[in-house]
């Protein structure tokens, strides 16, 4: 390895051509974290080179200029020959290491020379050579005209940039776009802070883009390997993902089992699409377990190969790509790493789909109430059963069993601590029956299971708890779970009368027997047999299901607290709701304990319907 102190001059002069190769990431430096610094550097030294020689004609960068010369580090880039320069064609280089400074860079000089031309300055004429080659070393290869090329997914949106074309609604999804319309906001701030000068004040950007920012150019010899080499220069800038070390990973593999690069790129890299879509950039999890989506779920795809737990810490990216290449080496399922690539993108369209349900068949709906319910600690399990059940009902079947499970302990009070058990439990079950037998399995696993930490309530007990017991405010009911309870009840009571429609988009849980009930509800005699006094009896009542239901938000809360009669008559506008006709149906003048435990005990006969034991599975 070779080190080469150089201007942005000296790096982009001539014919060459930067290509970022496909383990590199996507463009995914920040305003606050790079883009910032950057230019109040820039700037800062152009000001002090603009005071030193305010006449245009003046301004030099040699060693003639009083005081030292204005500079500005911007860390080092590693690269590798791809390729040396021929009439018809540029000097190639593949970028191993320092892609977000070298576009960083370009997307500066690309806005600053958009700036000066749109107000007839000079100054582009001495950035246009930095960011496109002679037109006869790439009129065979259009590839070749700019000087930097990205194989990943900003590739169109640098090239509409770099060509001053418009920027449509996709291009601007990029990082890309953003870093060059925040430099083209600054630097035409820059020329018009004092317009009068704006010649000598473009002029002294150009020379401190130019000459002024220095780069620590590191290039390979062609048998070092850029692969290695990546991973052991990552420390700098945004942190690398599990994504990117496995991603390198698998690339290299694919080199030394002898694939072309076009393989590769087709199985692994940007153009197989794998993980393209902005929306595994996006975040998920909460606190210290926040990470990517993607390494969200390549961690609950090794947890499902492996079976047993992975490290998922965000900030231990590498361990996960370390666990990933354990798996690689000792496996035999695969002959290739192509295959692997194969396997992981067809469980990456599964985990999409169930992150992205909102609800419409059996399978979206169960998938929309597991996110609801929060138990992400089965998504290997979910992940096998999309994947390897091709028949729908099979499926169907497993997942009423597993939300079944979820709902009875939820109502039923009992932790989620054995859950990580129970998806192990399943995932070997799954793998000794196989595809055929696997809505079977987890049904029957479930049913096996006998410590509280694990068991799967029956009838009784489920009836018993959704009935009788307070589920407003218990521990692990949230309110947005109980109003998927409630939104599941109202659903199954429906008949098939199209005029039945409610908008669920807001709704409220409302007491039916308000919580502040002395005007209107008086306390009621007790059995001398009884347990409990009369006020802990109400009071658990109150939050029962029995006395629960939904309204939207243009439900008068100024009734909430009122005597029956009148709030009966505010019900009856939200009588679209099934949950609402039933109160309706079965209360008069008064709305007393009893009619709470009868409405509780209906409501449960409609639980059991829809999260049914393992014998009625």
């Amino acid at each position: 390895m070779k080190a080469y102190p150089q201007t942005i001059e000296e790096i982009f002069e001539g014919n060459v051509h930067y290509e970022i190769p496909e383990f590199q990431r996507p463009y995914r430096w920040t305003e606050v974290d790079q883009w910032k610094p950057l230019w109040e550097d820039v700037s800062r030294m152009a000001r002090r080179l603009l005071d030193e020689a305010p006449d245009s004609s003046e301004i030099d960068f040699d060693e003639e200029m009083d005081g030292p010369n204005p500079v500005h580090f911007f860390g080092a880039i590693v690269i590798k020959e791809a390729g040396k320069q021929t009439p018809t064609s540029p000097t190639r280089w593949t970028v191993i290491d320092g892609q977000q400074r070298l576009t960083t860079l370009q997307l500066l000089l690309a806005a600053a020379k958009q700036t000066f031309i749109d107000r007839g300055l000079d100054a582009a004429k001495g950035i246009v050579p930095l960011l496109a080659n002679a037109e006869r070393v790439y009129k065979e290869k259009p590839g070749y005209k700019h000087k930097l090329y990205l194989l990943h997914r900003d590739r169109r949106a640098l090239d509409l940039v770099l060509e001053g074309k418009p920027l449509g609604v996709e291009a601007r999804k990029s990082g890309v776009v953003g870093c060059y319309e925040y430099f083209l906001k600054n630097v035409a701030s820059w020329l018009d802070a004092d317009q009068e000068i704006a010649d000598p004040r473009a002029v002294a950007l150009e020379t401190i883009l130019r000459f002024h920012i220095n780069v620590v150019l590191l290039a390979l010899d062609r048998q070092e390997n850029e692969y290695v080499i990546y991973e052991t220069l990552n420390g700098r800038g945004t942190p690398l993902l599990s994504w990117d070390h496995i991603k390198s990973f698998m690339l290299n593999r694919a080199s030394e089992e002898g694939r072309s690069d076009e393989e590769s790129s087709a199985k692994i890299g940007e153009e197989s699409n794998q993980f393209a879509d902005e929306w595994w950039d996006g975040d998920t999890g909460s606190g210290y377990a926040r990470r990517s989506r993607v390494d969200a779920f390549l961690a609950y795809w090794l947890t499902m190969k492996l079976k047993r737990r992975v490290d998922t810490n965000p900030r231990r990216a590498s361990r996960l790509a370390r666990e990933f290449q354990g798996y690689v080496d000792a496996q035999e399922e695969h002959e290739s790493i192509l295959g692997v690539a194969e396997e992981l993108g067809l469980h990456s369209v599964a985990y999409q789909e169930m992150e992205g349900s909102e609800g419409g068949d059996r399978r979206e709906v169960f998938f929309s109430r597991w996110q609801t319910m929060n138990a992400g600690v089965l998504t290997p399990v979910l992940l096998w059963l999309s994947s390897e059940v091709a028949e729908q009902k099979k499926q169907e079947r497993a997942f009423v069993a597993l939300e079944s499970f979820l709902v009875r302990r939820m109502m039923c009070g009992l932790g989620t601590r054995g859950y990580f058990d129970v998806m192990l439990g399943l995932l070997q079950s799954l793998d000794e029956a196989g595809a055929a037998e696997a809505d079977s399995a987890v049904v029957e696993y479930l049913a096996e299971q006998s410590s509280p930490r694990q068991r799967w309530p029956n009838d009784e007990t489920f009836l018993r708890e959704l009935a009788l017991e307070g589920q407003y405010g218990r521990t692990g009911v949230a309110g947005a779970r109980l109003v998927m309870v409630l939104k599941a009840l109202d659903m199954a009571m429906r008949s098939d009368r199209v005029e039945q429609t409610v908008s669920w988009s807001k709704v409220n849980i409302e007491h039916l027997m308000p919580v502040s009930y002395e005007e209107c509800y008086p306390l009621e005699e007790q059995s001398e047999d009884d347990d409990e006094d009369a006020e802990q009896r109400r009071n658990r009542l109150l939050h029962a299901v029995g006395n629960l239901t939904l309204v939207t938000p243009s439900f008068n809360s100024s009734v909430s607290n009122r005597c029956w009669d009148i709030k009966r008559e505010e019900l009856e506008k939200f009588a679209a709701s099934e949950l609402n006709r039933d109160v309706l149906k079965h209360s008069n003048s008064e709305w007393k304990e009893a009619d709470i435990i009868a409405r509780g005990e209906r409501l449960g006969e409609v639980a059991l319907e829809i999260w049914p034991g393992p014998d009625k599975i």
